[in-house]
């Protein structure tokens, strides 16, 4: 949306805006990234936290690997530490399983990379 806005502010004056220096008009980039935050967080909290799916009926668990055994069923090695983990294995049941697996940015092997400053979806999010 931020980028439409300046593209938008920027080309206004074939629409006839007037009074705004094109040349002028910039995405401040922190407050880009702090609207994105409280979105995220917001949305977090309404809809997304484990506290939320749990009163929606929603068990969630974190693992560290998990593997379907057969067409209904799911072995799970917990993560060490990581709350209501319980057992280290468990095996799951169910007709159906919804896996959130997180990510992590893979860089592209160009020469140079690290030398300059880059953007990836964790610098952004």
């Amino acid at each position: 949306r931020c980028a439409r806005a300046v593209a938008e502010t920027r080309s206004g004056a074939r629409f006839g805006v007037a009074g705004v220096d094109p040349g002028a008009v910039r995405a401040d980039w922190e407050a880009v990234k702090r609207h994105i935050r409280a979105c995220q967080d917001r949305i977090y909290t309404q809809d997304d936290s484990p506290e939320v799916l749990a009163r929606e009926g929603v068990e969630v668990l974190c693992g560290r690997t998990a593997a379907f055994v057969g067409p209904h069923e799911l072995a799970l090695t917990a993560t060490e530490g990581c709350e209501g983990a319980g057992d280290a294995r468990r095996s799951l049941s169910a007709d159906l399983f919804v896996l959130a697996t997180g990510a992590g940015p893979a860089l592209p092997p160009i020469a140079g990379l690290e030398q300059v400053p880059y953007v990836t979806y964790e610098s952004v999010f």
